[in-house]
């Protein structure tokens, strides 16, 4: 089949980039969500083509299309991700959201319970498991191990995301 024939057969998705990985990244936030999404893609059974920074209703957000839908499982990855705000699937011209399954082992507000000078902000830990994740070949649950863990937030992020965490300090 031709580009097009093969194009109309496609799912197309547009993933919105949560409001504060925006705050965080500022302008680059659009470049780092689809970094991490390339990097937690080798995860997923199903290929995404052509991921791109994209906008949708004038967000941020990340776009790509594959050849089959996304499973449950799939579904369960992109939700792990740093970026990730909400999921659209093209129906037509327009975007019906996708609901993904929930993963987290505990409630998001659990790393953002403690403040304090010098904290790790939740963002930024949980994109860096995501890439640490990405590079391992194993399946959850795994080790994290945090050698200058402080206050914890990289041990309540490894368990909102169903890691073990074990943390060292002084």
């Amino acid at each position: 089949p031709n580009r097009a024939e093969r194009n109309k057969k496609m799912i197309s998705y547009r993933m919105m980039i949560h409001p504060t990985h925006q705050k965080i990244y500022l302008e680059r936030s659009p470049e780092l969500a689809l970094l991490e999404l390339q990097a937690v893609s080798n995860r997923l059974e199903t290929a995404l083509l052509e991921p791109a920074a994209d906008k949708l209703a004038g967000c941020p957000a990340l776009a790509f299309s594959c050849e089959t839908g996304l499973s449950r499982e799939e579904l369960k990855t992109l939700g792990r991700l740093s970026c990730f705000y909400a999921l659209f699937r093209r129906e037509g011209e327009l975007y019906a959201p996708v609901e993904a399954p929930e993963f987290r082992q505990f409630p998001d507000s659990y790393s953002e319970l403690l403040k304090y000078n010098g904290k790790t902000n939740e963002r930024f830990t949980r994109l860096l498991i995501n890439l640490a994740w990405a590079a391992c070949a194993l399946p959850l649950p795994q080790t994290l191990l945090d050698p200058l863990c402080g206050k914890g937030t990289t041990l309540f992020e490894a368990a909102i995301a169903g890691f073990n965490g074990a943390g060292i300090e002084q």
